[in-house]
């Protein structure tokens, strides 16, 4: 018989290679973002962590003031993907970007791109299998008999 914790590491592992499928799926199978995930065990509580602009880069970000880093940030994905800039260096581009996504939002806010869901039901497959492990190792622990 499992115990709870084990059952909740399988789940851990499981959900977050699914996700790592669904971020693969839209480009992002290398990137901080999967790098990101990540799951802790304590007391029988499992609690999953990404990056903070997980939900950004899902359904995009609205009009308005940007990280103070935005346009480090814009630089260091420039430079890890090979893009260069038509016009100016990569620091002008980034800043160009900053202003935009501030006056207008980002392109998957504004609908120029469509949304992205990373999560695409791994959530909820996950938990019903999960159930159903709990289920099992409790019948299996009790003795329950079950009907046939």
């Amino acid at each position: 018989m499992e115990d709870f914790n084990t059952l909740l590491t399988d789940f851990g592992d499981s959900l977050l290679l699914d996700l790592y499928s669904n971020l693969d799926y839209y480009g992002f199978g290398q990137s901080n973002l999967a790098q990101s995930l990540n799951y802790e065990i304590d007391s029988n509580r499992i609690t999953v962590t990404a990056a903070p602009y997980w939900e950004y880069a899902q359904q995009g970000r609205g009009p308005g003031k940007t990280p103070y880093d935005f346009v480090d940030i814009l630089v260091a994905w420039m430079r890890q993907y090979g893009i260069t800039p038509m016009k100016g260096n990569e620091v002008s581009f980034g800043w160009a970007i900053k202003k935009k996504t501030e006056k207008e939002g980002s392109s998957i806010w504004r609908g120029d791109r469509p949304t992205r869901d990373f999560d695409a039901g791994a959530v909820d497959r996950n938990v019903e299998e999960l159930k159903k492990k709990i289920a099992t190792t409790t019948i299996e622990k009790f003795n329950i008999p079950t009907a046939m």
